[in-house]
């Protein structure tokens, strides 16, 4: 294998298709998914291979990684440079990235100042790509409307030649602390634009006064008022504020401009300056420290101190006879609870009738009765019981309440292991087709039961015995709770099935479309699939389930709404699903999820404070931005996933929606995604919101 003197780099070969970029290798070929075959490039005699899958229609797309693997798929390796490569006449849209978290931007060359020149490009993104030396940055075409330089190194705007014709420009997630001086340079060439975005930034200040300008995202930054500036920007309907520390007030006049944007946010505030009090905007209801307003600052501290210490002393009386009443059922469980034994049918059952009527097959289980607390202490002669039947622990708590053991948070109490009600199906009938989905202690198999599709919900095979019991009891309770529930966006129960090994199956009704995750993932936004049809419908039934939901009594908690917990069906629509695991996983499995229900899920579950069914209103909001973007909250932010659950649960960071998202529905999912429970809407004024969107689109 010949020794290439460059590094590897990006170029053009002779034997790649026009345009397809070709990865010339310094040592050993790394072949991904989607690439040409490896070869040896004649001109340089070292290895290469062609990337078509960079190139998607009028996009393309460019990631750097060091170590490459077989699976990796798109144009991906482990490029420091672009020579003599050109875009392709049909793109208009270039990204590359160097595939790192903040703070650490891959340093690329490019040597060919005509790679972006191609004469239609109108997009460009580098992502975590260094431009912050003339050598580490190509020439932007002068006919490019929009720039994104996110992670970039950036400590202020460069000073290079920016379109003319520029109207988006993002540098959001950068450390700039100083902007371009009026009248410089810099400065003139943002005069035209329309949308410019200096989000998670080191602002303090903000002198630009940009005539033409609409959308305005200042978001967290480090300004401590609001920038004077922004009151003459007379075309501006859109600021973004949050995460901001400010200290002081806005006047009337200063009010009166920001209350007529039709796009406003700006951090939560309880303790306005002196002389000044929060007033909310009438259609944004942003709340804002007015001067002359008439909710003082000191009047909100004084009423905040009284709710807080009420709500410590009502804890600790709580707390006192919570241990109280603890204590006393702990004593009188043995004698209070039954364990069901699996290996007996259940009463209502064809195979317990069948046996019955024999007189004589199964163990009579008046005979033997065990506590929920643990096996039979006795068998049926008295003598220490070494059985291996399923222990259910009766403290298995589903959340209003939180369990001070396990930290597990649940909405009902599983004092029986299985309700006697349920139907019984004979195993010896289910025929399985095959999985639908798989998990480390689950899986999903597509059965037919008497004639009928169904879903059946079953332990994996491979899970350890250390998990056995937990997974059995979990499956009990989901089976409990959806006997409870019917209607038509909450997801079936169809009975269960028990097994020699004394396991118990949950049969579902079957959804034909999958999850609600799936289909985003396979589909793009169109006419044909977005917020005035398909979505708003699926957003409404799902906002339906859960008003069911809260309006038991008490309130049922779903606590892990997100697509992937929504099936659809191409009959029945939208239904919540999941009422198992993730009613039973423990706050430390919550926080340690890879890329899990920590992002959706409400701060003060987070924070691990008592929450209510407003959890679930946040976490729905949550979901309406994944299913605007299609993709999961946070996709775009290149953090550790620890260090985007702690800035969700400061309020730091939100879910952000697609430029093309209903306004009105970006408002109700930030109005869903309040940082104050209090403050978001109940389930039923969401469907009532949904439902005059849907109406409105169908009106225009």
């Amino acid at each position: 294998m010949p020794t290439c003197k460059l590094p590897d780099y990006i170029t053009s070969c002779s034997t790649c298709t026009k345009g397809v970029p070709c990865m010339i290798y310094s040592g050993t070929c790394l072949p991904v998914s989607g690439g040409g075959a490896c070869g040896i490039d004649p001109p340089s005699g070292c290895p290469f291979q062609c990337f078509p899958s960079a190139i998607d229609s009028t996009n393309w797309l460019f990631t750097f990684k060091s170590n490459p693997v077989p699976s990796d798929v798109g144009g991906i390796g482990p490029f420091n440079g672009v020579i003599n490569y050109s875009l392709p006449n049909s793109i208009t849209n270039m990204t590359m990235s160097g595939g790192v978290f903040q703070g650490s931007p891959k340093k690329i060359t490019f040597s060919d100042p005509s790679f972006l020149d191609n004469k239609i490009l109108q997009s460009v993104k580098f992502d975590g790509i260094d431009v912050t030396t003339p050598e580490y940055r190509p020439s932007i075409p002068d006919y490019v409307t929009q720039v994104t330089l996110t992670n970039c190194n950036l400590k202020n705007i460069p000073t290079l030649t920016w379109p003319t014709s520029l109207t988006f420009l993002s540098l959001q997630h950068n450390t700039i602390n100083t902007l371009p001086e009026v009248g410089g340079a810099s400065y003139n060439s943002t005069n035209n634009l329309v949308n410019l975005d200096l989000s998670y930034n080191s602002l303090s200040s903000f002198e630009l006064v940009l005539t033409k300008l609409q959308v305005l995202d200042l978001s967290y930054n480090s300004f401590s008022s609001i920038p004077t500036s922004i009151y003459s920007m007379t075309s501006l309907t859109s600021l973004k504020f949050s995460g901001n520390p400010l200290t002081t007030a806005v006047t009337a006049d200063q009010y009166n401009i920001l209350s007529k944007l039709a796009t406003l946010t700006m951090p939560i505030v309880t303790n306005c300056p002196s002389g000044s009090g929060l007033k909310s905007t009438p259609s944004t209801a942003v709340s804002i420290c007015v001067v002359g307003a008439t909710s003082s600052s000191s009047s909100t501290g004084l009423i905040i101190g009284i709710v807080v210490g009420v709500v410590v002393l009502i804890a600790i009386i709580g707390g006192f006879f919570w241990y109280r009443r603890r204590k006393a059922a702990s004593e009188q469980a043995e004698s209070n609870f039954t364990e069901f034994d699996p290996s007996y049918p259940l009463p209502g059952s064809r195979r317990r009738t069948e046996m019955e009527n024999r007189g004589s097959t199964g163990t009579n289980p008046s005979k033997q009765r065990r506590t929920l607390t643990g096996r039979s202490r006795t068998g049926t002669n008295g003598a220490p019981n070494t059985g291996s039947a399923p222990v259910w622990d009766k403290d298995l708590l589903l959340p209003t309440r939180s369990n001070p053991d396990t930290k597990t948070r649940s909405s009902i109490a599983l004092e029986t292991a299985l309700n006697p009600a349920i139907e019984v199906l004979d195993e010896n009938e289910m025929i399985y087709t095959r999985t639908l989905g798989k998990g480390a202690k689950g899986v999903v198999w597509l059965a037919s039961y008497a004639g009928d599709v169904v879903a059946v919900k079953k332990m994996a095979n491979s899970i350890t015995e250390k998990d056995r019991e937990d997974s059995l009891s979990n499956l009990v309770a989901e089976a409990n709770l959806l006997f409870t529930l019917r209607h038509p966006h909450i997801i079936q129960l169809i009975g269960v099935v028990t097994d020699l090994m004394h396991d118990v199956a949950v049969v579902l009704e079957y959804m034909d479309l999958g999850d609600l995750r799936d289909i985003l993932i396979k589909k793009k936004p169109s006419p044909t699939f977005d917020w005035s049809n398909v979505k708003g419908t699926y957003a409404l039934q799902v906002a339906q389930g859960l008003a069911y939901l809260h309006s038991k009594s008490p309130p049922l908690i779903h606590r892990d709404i997100k697509a992937r917990n929504i099936l659809v069906d191409s009959q029945k629509g939208a239904k919540i699903c999941d009422f198992g695991e993730s009613r039973l996983r423990s706050y430390q499995e919550t926080m340690t999820s890879n890329v899990g229900t920590a992002r959706w899920i409400a701060p003060e579950v987070i924070l691990n404070d008592d929450y209510s069914e407003r959890a679930d209103i946040y976490s729905f909001g949550v979901l309406l931005s994944e299913i605007d973007t299609h993709n999961i909250p946070y996709a775009d932010v290149n953090l550790d996933e620890r260090i985007i659950v702690q800035r969700v649960a400061v309020g730091q960071l939100r879910p952000k929606f697609s430029d093309d998202c209903p306004e009105k529905l970006r408002r109700l999912a930030n109005h869903c995604m309040q940082a104050d429970p209090a403050l978001r809407p109940d389930a039923s004024k969401v469907v009532s919101s949904l439902t005059d969107l849907l109406e409105s689109f169908v009106q225009h």
